[in-house]
């Protein structure tokens, strides 16, 4: 028997086999046996009991035969957060005997159990909607973590609390990595349900329901290309995971691989002054003079300012350079820049649950990963000065020679490496749960660039010659690396649970304090000093939750409460942070929930942003707001010391509509307003205000050239914005049978009325948006000139909907993302020009099929699952149009979607 411990508030999971324990698992596999054996660990003496069959069971009660990757020991559904009746309900799903739907033995051998839950912490929320195994394999996922991502996305939640099996989880890579076979269901609960569990109180929880028994082990390869061609990427996946009751384990292992994409792949027109170089070089005149030589200009009949230093001629005369007179010869520049690096990429993930006593559980998450990327940045480029005493120069007077080498591209590497663990003991005590959690991280990164090492002009050996090819070699080229070391540690001990009844229900309260340190090390070639950084931590937060009105107690007034959370971060010398929040919710029955809330948090810079070592990259290409003309320059990249704490508001409002609950029809409206106060941002891509607000920023040349910008970040004054968000969705079945609506009658059926069709559309209205750069700058209207990067402005309006037509698991998802039309201004006040960026819509297409339930007699397509993606169907891109109809060089398609439409294939086997 499995059961949930009476006393507790949601209580941990004992299992038990008879008087003697639960059974000790008969496993071949290593995953198998390492969740063996730390099972056994906690459970000494126990004996192995004969296999449970598994039943699989149809809505019609026939034997379905629906072909599942994975084995379960019951078709039962762990019950919902939501007992029907009372919070000390409880609520039992017992086994069923049958045969497996393989005709075969299951992976597990125990006796049949009983799932009790009794859900006191979120006892009155009925889930909003409920995602059963075929739904969420109908968003094309393969772990938990992708499928909460795009459950999230498509709700609108920014951020949502999750539970696993109605318990909740301090650190979701606890859950992220599981696969997709191990989930029952997943619930959404109501919006302002997350604030009774410590969360922001406008969101919502995810209880993550996971199958009560299972044993997944799976394989998956992708590789998607695009076909523009000259671009792919592959990926690898292996997945082990053991669930038993509340005891379980999961690792995954990973691989990816992203080839490099070179501006030449996308045809890109490359800035004038990156044409105007190559291996043998051009002439030019000196910095004073208009023209390279009087007697090369006779010779041509014409004055000349730049000549192509002759071909396969070792020691040119000066007639011979009347051929390249003002036609200088230029190189395809693309070919030495890539719009995307070569990245290779792993991760090691292994995450746990163990019920160690009735009253105590313990969680755990290990991982390591890291990235490697290599980029390219052009080719170098340099300015000879030749003397006219120099024995090889025809010239009669000192000339310029400008060359660059083809063969020795710029490189940049960059390497992050991470490894983390975290655990969270919790302890109950009643209706009490005491969670302590460890948490430990290491990062570590470096970064290496190269750069032309000289400023000015260099000084041609006299005894060279210039002319033979030789001079580009002689480009110095040094490289730039910084190192940076971070490690973080924490350790937090929080309480929650009822304090006094009330007559709508129980007060409930929740407290944490937490204790932690940040030490981070960063140096650079430049320097022989390492910049060290040492912040300590110090935090406590406590909340309440009081209830108002209870249906279940004053029938006719519905549910209402109200919850309230205080907390402060004291960083030592870096000064403290405070947090409030408040949140009000009513909802009337089933189909009427009205939340409100009021978030006010103040935010530490990021160690990163105080203290990365400074960087200055050469050929850095960017779009110059002030003169219209896009160019490469050097950027400086680092942290700045002198960053102020930013503070957030957000006052939100939630209104939601369940009318017709046998097709599950939503209908939400949010309204947010934002207020950010000394936020942390960037001037990558800045616009006309910006680059006038920052001018310190930007540096130029005596003609107004920009040369060189700053990029480290900058404390922006404020930032507003008004927003409203409506949505609807609903799940059509296709069928004659009914469509389960509440926990009881998922549970009853087991899945679903299938095939189904789904159908979901959201659209965002932004009402206001202003920035204010800085203190006595104009303010900056982003919805109407204004912008923060090269998204040209903020849209006023954008869409996103999704049909999906799903039945076991095979079928297709079509999704639709929609933004509206904005603008940017750019140029001067007396010569003012506006970027246009055309309103313009996106269609990604999904197609998956479980190959065992479509092809049942064709044993080697068990368990395996075939998905074919292709993102931006139609290859569409956004069109940026200046006032005179032309589109800036930093605003080509390739730069802003590189990829374009892709195809994407991927092959999935379980065992």
């Amino acid at each position: 028997m499995i059961g949930w411990d009476a006393a507790a508030d949601i209580g941990p999971i004992c299992l038990s086999g008879g008087s003697n324990g639960w059974g000790i698992v008969k496993v071949q596999s290593l995953l198998l046996a390492f969740a063996a054996c730390t099972a056994a660990a906690a459970n000494k003496g126990a004996e192995a009991q004969p296999p449970a069959p598994q039943s699989a069971l149809g809505d019609d009660g026939e034997q379905a035969a629906r072909a599942s990757p994975i084995s379960t020991l019951s078709n039962q559904h762990p019950q919902a957060l939501t007992p029907p009746d009372s919070s000390s309900t409880e609520v039992r799903a017992n086994s069923a005997s049958a045969d497996s739907p393989e005709g075969g033995k299951t992976d597990l051998e125990n006796e049949p159990f009983e799932i009790v839950v009794i859900a006191a912490r979120l006892a009155d929320f009925t889930p909003e909607q409920i995602y059963d195994f075929d739904s969420v394999l109908s968003y094309g996922v393969n772990t938990t973590g992708d499928a909460l991502d795009a459950l999230a996305a498509e709700n609108g939640d920014i951020d949502p609390t999750f539970f696993v099996n109605g318990e909740p989880i301090t650190n979701r890579g606890d859950i992220d990595d599981y696969p997709v076979e191990a989930i029952e269901r997943i619930e959404a609960l109501p919006r302002g349900s997350a604030a009774r569990a410590g969360g922001t109180g406008s969101e919502r929880v995810y209880n993550i329901v996971l199958r009560p028994s299972a044993v997944v082990r799976s394989v998956s390869a992708s590789r998607r290309s695009s076909t523009q061609s000259g671009w792919s990427s592959a990926q690898g996946e292996a997945q082990g995971t053991y669930i038993r009751g509340p005891d379980r384990v999961n690792l995954s292992l990973r691989i990816s691989q992203s080839d490099p994409l070179l501006d030449s792949d996308r045809g890109l027109t490359q800035p004038t002054d990156s044409l105007t170089a190559t291996l043998r070089g051009n002439v030019l005149p000196i910095s004073s003079a208009f023209e390279i030589d009087p007697l090369l200009s006779v010779l041509a009949g014409e004055t000349v300012s730049i000549a192509a230093v002759p071909l396969d001629i070792a020691f040119p005369t000066l007639s011979d350079f009347v051929a390249g007179a003002n036609a200088p010869s230029t190189m395809e520049a693309g070919r030495y820049r890539t719009l995307r690096s070569e990245s290779r990429g792993y991760e090691v993930a292994l995450a746990g649950n163990k019920q160690l006593a009735p009253w105590l559980s313990a969680s755990f998450q290990a991982q390591l990963n890291g990235q490697r990327d290599e980029s390219l940045s052009g080719a170098p480029r340099a300015h000879f000065l030749l003397p006219e005493d120099v024995a090889a120069s025809p010239f009669s007077n000192d000339v310029v020679i400008t060359v660059s080498d083809p063969t020795r591209p710029l490189k940049g590497r960059s390497e992050y490496d991470t490894a983390s663990f975290s655990t969270t003991l919790t302890a109950t005590a009643g209706d009490w749960r005491f969670p302590f959690s460890l948490r430990y991280e290491d990062r570590r990164s470096a970064f290496e660039f190269q750069r032309v090492d000289a400023v000015g002009n260099l000084l041609v050996d006299p005894a060279s010659n210039p002319f033979n090819g030789s001079l580009a070699a002689a480009i110095p080229i040094a490289s730039e690396m910084t190192e940076s070391h971070a490690i973080a540690r924490s350790v937090t001990i929080g309480a929650e649970g009822p304090l006094v009844e009330l007559p709508a229900g129980e007060i409930r309260v929740r407290s944490s304090v937490g204790f932690g340190d940040l030490t981070m090390t960063s140096k650079t070639s430049l320097s022989a000093f390492s910049s060290p950084f040492a912040r300590e931590e110090r935090s406590g937060q406590v909340g309440v939750t009081i209830p108002i009105l209870s249906e279940r107690r004053m029938t006719g007034w519905g549910d209402a409460e109200f919850s309230g959370e205080l907390g402060r971060i004291d960083f030592g010398g870096f000064g403290a942070a405070n947090h409030q929040q408040a949140s009000l919710s009513w909802r009337w029955g089933n189909w009427l929930r009205l939340a409100a809330s009021v978030v006010q948090n103040e935010i530490p810079p990021a160690p990163d942003t105080l203290s990365a070592p400074i960087q200055t990259n050469e050929n850095a290409r960017v779009f110059d707001p002030i003169r219209a003309e896009t160019l490469d320059v050097v950027s400086i990249t680092g942290g700045n010391p002198d960053l102020l704490p930013e503070s957030q508001r957000q006052d939100r409002f939630s209104l939601g509509l369940a009318p017709l609950a046998r097709i599950n029809l939503q209908f939400t409206v949010d309204y947010s307003e934002t207020e950010r106060r000394n936020l942390t941002g960037g001037l990558f891509d800045a616009n006309t205000a910006l680059a006038s607000a920052f001018s310190d920023r930007f540096q130029r040349d005596s003609s107004g050239r920009l040369i060189a910008v700053d990029y480290r970040p900058v404390n922006f004054e404020s930032l507003r914005t008004r927003d409203l968000r409506t949505s609807v969705g609903f799940t059509l079945p296709l069928n004659d049978a009914s469509q389960p609506t509440n926990v009881d009658e998922v549970n009853a059926s087991g899945l679903r009325s299938r095939p189904n069709f789904q159908f979901n559309i959201s659209h965002t209205r932004v009402l206001d948006s202003f920035l204010l750069p800085r203190a006595g700058a104009p303010e900056i209207n982003l919805l109407n000139g204004g912008a923060f990067s090269m998204s040209g402005g903020v849209a006023p309006e954008h869409a996103a909907a999704s049909v999906a037509l799903t039945d076991r698991g095979s079928g297709g998802r079509l999704s639709l993302f929609w933004r509206g039309a904005s603008a940017l201004d750019v140029g001067t006040a007396s010569a003012p020009d506006r970027l246009d960026f055309a309103a313009y819509a996106k269609v990604d297409l999904a197609l998956f099929a479980e190959t065992g339930a479509l092809f049942p007699d064709v044993n080697w397509l068990e368990r395996t699952r075939v998905a074919l993606t292709i993102e931006n169907l139609t290859d569409a891109s956004q069109t940026v149009t200046d006032q005179g109809g032309e589109t800036p060089l930093s605003y080509q398609r390739a730069y802003r979607d590189p990829i374009g439409r892709s195809i994407r294939l991927e092959l999935r086997r379980s065992f």
